[in-house]
């Protein structure tokens, strides 16, 4: 019987020691919700609470006809983003009026640079998932 009541009261001892945890995380919750509501109407409040008004030359991809171009120009920019990253050697302060190009046709030479670019992202991208489910069946 006495084992029986100290598993009651260690049980019990655990119910708060959680649910004080409980409130701690909930109590955090709302606090960054509340600090994120309040940035987030401070930042409205500096625009007039108005969605910001761009230019066709802020985002020149915008304007290209070809959803397929769009897409490879947007992939050529990410990849243009990760050689900066490696190689800094074309910096600019701004990327936008123009800065980069357009790829408007299938035979200018950063369109093969873009389509390997996105192989090379799916290859990547597969690979990890194969090895992930690799790794958590090898152990199982």
């Amino acid at each position: 019987m006495s084992k029986f009541i100290s598993l009651i009261i260690f049980s019990n001892f655990l119910s708060f020691y959680f649910q004080d945890r409980y409130y701690a995380c909930i109590r955090r919750v709302i606090i960054c919700s509340l600090i994120c509501v309040v940035l987030l109407i401070f930042r409205l409040s500096i625009n007039g609470f108005q969605s910001p008004q761009f230019s066709p030359s802020d985002n020149l991809i915008i304007s290209c006809p070809s959803t397929f171009l769009r897409i490879i120009n947007y992939c050529y920019i990410y990849m243009f983003y990760i050689w900066l990253q490696l190689y800094p050697i074309h910096l600019c302060f701004d990327y936008s009026m123009g800065c980069v190009t357009l790829i408007e046709s299938i035979n200018d030479p950063r369109f093969l640079v873009s389509i390997v670019f996105i192989i090379g992202a799916i290859t990547f991208i597969t690979q990890l998932i194969k090895g992930y489910f690799e790794k958590q069946y090898r152990f199982n």
